[in-house]
Protein backbone atom coordinates (compact mmCIF):
# COMPACT_ATOMS: atom_id res chain seq x y z
CA UNK A 1 0.00 0.00 0.00
CA UNK A 2 3.02 2.48 0.38
CA UNK A 3 4.18 2.21 -2.81
CA UNK A 4 1.20 2.98 -4.47
CA UNK A 5 1.08 6.32 -2.26
CA UNK A 6 4.02 6.87 -3.38
CA UNK A 7 3.92 6.22 -6.65
CA UNK A 8 0.64 8.56 -6.88
CA UNK A 9 2.78 11.19 -5.29
CA UNK A 10 5.45 10.57 -7.87
CA UNK A 11 3.07 11.01 -10.87
CA UNK A 12 1.26 14.42 -9.00
CA UNK A 13 4.67 16.18 -8.37
CA UNK A 14 5.46 15.31 -12.57
CA UNK A 15 2.38 16.32 -13.41
CA UNK A 16 2.58 19.62 -11.58
CA UNK A 17 6.26 20.40 -12.46
CA UNK A 18 4.68 19.24 -16.70
CA UNK A 19 1.87 22.07 -16.06
CA UNK A 20 4.10 24.50 -14.51
CA UNK A 21 6.41 23.88 -17.36
CA UNK A 22 3.89 24.19 -19.77
CA UNK A 23 2.86 27.96 -18.01
CA UNK A 24 5.99 29.06 -18.65
CA UNK A 25 6.50 28.43 -22.37
CA UNK A 26 2.94 29.81 -22.92
CA UNK A 27 3.84 32.87 -20.89
CA UNK A 28 7.26 33.17 -22.73
CA UNK A 29 5.63 32.31 -26.68
CA UNK A 30 3.46 35.10 -26.00
CA UNK A 31 5.36 37.31 -24.86
CA UNK A 32 7.96 37.03 -27.49
CA UNK A 33 4.57 36.72 -30.44
CA UNK A 34 2.20 39.09 -28.91
CA UNK A 35 4.09 41.93 -26.98
CA UNK A 36 3.72 44.95 -28.94
CA UNK A 37 5.34 47.01 -25.75
CA UNK A 38 8.02 49.49 -26.36
CA UNK A 39 11.31 47.17 -26.06
CA UNK A 40 13.69 50.01 -25.80
CA UNK A 41 14.21 53.51 -25.19
CA UNK A 42 18.18 55.06 -25.83
CA UNK A 43 19.51 58.38 -25.75
CA UNK A 44 20.93 59.23 -28.62
CA UNK A 45 22.83 62.74 -27.56
CA UNK A 46 24.07 64.08 -24.51
CA UNK A 47 27.29 66.99 -24.83
CA UNK A 48 28.75 70.36 -23.77
CA UNK A 49 27.02 73.51 -24.87
CA UNK A 50 28.24 77.40 -24.96
CA UNK A 51 24.94 79.27 -24.01
CA UNK A 52 22.98 80.48 -26.89
CA UNK A 53 23.81 78.03 -29.11
CA UNK A 54 21.58 75.05 -31.06
CA UNK A 55 21.41 72.37 -28.76
CA UNK A 56 19.18 68.97 -29.92
CA UNK A 57 18.75 65.74 -27.95
CA UNK A 58 17.79 62.86 -29.86
CA UNK A 59 16.29 59.89 -28.78
CA UNK A 60 16.45 56.26 -30.40
CA UNK A 61 13.22 53.56 -29.54
CA UNK A 62 13.15 49.82 -30.77
CA UNK A 63 9.70 49.35 -31.37
CA UNK A 64 7.66 47.04 -34.01
CA UNK A 65 5.43 49.83 -35.51
CA UNK A 66 6.35 53.89 -34.71
CA UNK A 67 3.06 55.05 -36.28
CA UNK A 68 1.26 56.06 -32.98
CA UNK A 69 4.05 56.69 -30.85
CA UNK A 70 4.10 60.47 -29.68
CA UNK A 71 7.45 60.90 -27.61
CA UNK A 72 7.58 64.38 -24.83
CA UNK A 73 10.54 65.78 -23.39
CA UNK A 74 11.08 67.89 -20.33
CA UNK A 75 14.19 69.78 -19.22
CA UNK A 76 15.02 71.27 -16.13
CA UNK A 77 17.47 74.23 -15.60
CA UNK A 78 20.27 73.59 -12.83
CA UNK A 79 17.87 74.70 -9.70
CA UNK A 80 15.28 71.98 -11.06
CA UNK A 81 12.92 74.83 -12.33
CA UNK A 82 11.46 74.13 -16.16
CA UNK A 83 13.29 75.23 -18.84
CA UNK A 84 11.14 73.12 -21.26
CA UNK A 85 8.13 71.08 -20.26
CA UNK A 86 6.81 68.50 -22.02
CA UNK A 87 7.33 69.39 -25.48
CA UNK A 88 6.38 67.29 -28.20
CA UNK A 89 9.19 65.41 -29.94
CA UNK A 90 9.96 65.79 -33.87
CA UNK A 91 9.83 62.04 -35.87
CA UNK A 92 13.46 62.28 -37.61
CA UNK A 93 14.15 61.11 -41.21
CA UNK A 94 15.74 57.88 -39.59
CA UNK A 95 12.98 55.31 -38.15
CA UNK A 96 12.61 55.21 -34.44
CA UNK A 97 15.16 58.06 -33.81
CA UNK A 98 12.98 61.26 -32.47
CA UNK A 99 14.21 64.72 -31.64
CA UNK A 100 14.08 68.67 -30.17
CA UNK A 101 15.93 71.20 -30.95
CA UNK A 102 15.98 74.21 -28.75
CA UNK A 103 18.59 77.39 -27.92
CA UNK A 104 20.56 76.64 -25.06
CA UNK A 105 20.09 79.09 -21.72
CA UNK A 106 22.36 81.45 -20.46
CA UNK A 107 22.72 79.44 -17.19
CA UNK A 108 25.65 77.28 -16.87
CA UNK A 109 25.64 74.42 -15.58
CA UNK A 110 24.00 70.59 -15.59
CA UNK A 111 20.51 70.32 -17.42
CA UNK A 112 18.45 67.26 -16.71
CA UNK A 113 16.29 65.79 -19.26
CA UNK A 114 13.36 63.67 -18.85
CA UNK A 115 11.85 61.38 -21.92
CA UNK A 116 8.44 60.24 -21.77
CA UNK A 117 7.29 58.29 -24.84
CA UNK A 118 3.83 56.35 -25.16
CA UNK A 119 1.66 54.64 -28.14
CA UNK A 120 -2.01 55.01 -25.93
CA UNK A 121 -1.42 51.72 -24.63
CA UNK A 122 1.98 51.63 -22.86
CA UNK A 123 4.57 53.78 -22.55
CA UNK A 124 8.49 54.03 -21.37
CA UNK A 125 10.48 56.51 -20.58
CA UNK A 126 14.12 57.54 -19.81
CA UNK A 127 16.25 60.48 -18.48
CA UNK A 128 19.54 61.98 -19.01
CA UNK A 129 21.65 65.49 -19.05
CA UNK A 130 23.35 68.07 -20.75
CA UNK A 131 26.07 70.60 -20.00
CA UNK A 132 25.73 74.64 -19.97
CA UNK A 133 29.61 74.97 -19.66
CA UNK A 134 31.39 77.77 -17.98
CA UNK A 135 34.92 77.12 -19.63
CA UNK A 136 33.26 76.82 -23.17
CA UNK A 137 31.78 79.87 -22.45
CA UNK A 138 34.82 81.73 -21.50
CA UNK A 139 36.62 80.10 -24.55
CA UNK A 140 33.82 81.57 -26.83
CA UNK A 141 33.89 84.86 -25.03
CA UNK A 142 37.62 84.77 -25.46
CA UNK A 143 37.12 83.87 -29.21
CA UNK A 144 34.16 86.78 -29.90
CA UNK A 145 36.69 89.56 -28.34
CA UNK A 146 39.92 88.01 -30.07
CA UNK A 147 37.89 88.37 -33.49
CA UNK A 148 36.73 91.88 -32.55
CA UNK A 149 40.20 93.20 -32.27
CA UNK A 150 41.11 91.21 -35.72
CA UNK A 151 38.34 92.97 -37.32
CA UNK A 152 39.50 96.63 -35.24
CA UNK A 153 43.48 95.28 -36.74
CA UNK A 154 41.54 95.21 -40.18
CA UNK A 155 40.26 98.47 -39.99
CA UNK A 156 43.31 100.08 -38.51
CA UNK A 157 45.98 98.71 -41.78
CA UNK A 158 42.48 99.80 -44.18
CA UNK A 159 43.37 103.57 -42.15
CA UNK A 160 46.76 103.26 -42.26
CA UNK A 161 47.19 102.05 -46.08
CA UNK A 162 44.34 105.13 -46.62
CA UNK A 163 47.03 107.68 -44.82
CA UNK A 164 49.66 105.97 -46.62
CA UNK A 165 48.30 106.79 -49.59
CA UNK A 166 47.25 110.39 -49.00
CA UNK A 167 51.20 111.31 -47.12
CA UNK A 168 52.68 110.31 -50.57
CA UNK A 169 50.35 112.48 -52.81
CA UNK A 170 50.89 114.99 -50.52
CA UNK A 171 54.94 114.17 -50.76
CA UNK A 172 54.46 113.95 -54.31
CA UNK A 173 52.45 117.17 -54.52
CA UNK A 174 55.17 119.18 -52.15
CA UNK A 175 58.07 117.79 -54.41
CA UNK A 176 56.48 118.82 -57.58
CA UNK A 177 55.61 123.02 -56.05
CA UNK A 178 59.33 122.82 -54.25
CA UNK A 179 60.60 121.41 -57.83
CA UNK A 180 58.97 124.15 -59.63
CA UNK A 181 60.10 126.96 -56.61
CA UNK A 182 63.48 125.71 -57.12
CA UNK A 183 62.75 126.30 -61.22
CA UNK A 184 61.55 129.35 -60.62
CA UNK A 185 64.38 130.71 -58.06
CA UNK A 186 67.00 129.00 -60.47
CA UNK A 187 66.21 131.10 -63.32
CA UNK A 188 65.71 134.19 -60.67
CA UNK A 189 69.62 133.48 -59.91
CA UNK A 190 70.33 133.30 -63.99
CA UNK A 191 68.70 136.15 -64.90
CA UNK A 192 70.28 138.45 -61.91
CA UNK A 193 73.42 137.29 -62.02
CA UNK A 194 73.78 136.13 -65.80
Amino acid sequence: MKKIIYRKRGMQVWLVMIIVLLIFISLFLGFVFFDKDLLAIGMVSGTEYISGEEGQIIIRLDYDSFDDINCFVSILFPNKRFFVEREKMLKSAISGNYYFSFETPKDVGIYEEYIFCSDGLDSIDTSSSFHVSTGLNMIAEVLNKQKILLEEVDNLNENMSDLREDVNQKISESENILNSKFSIMGKAIQEAFG
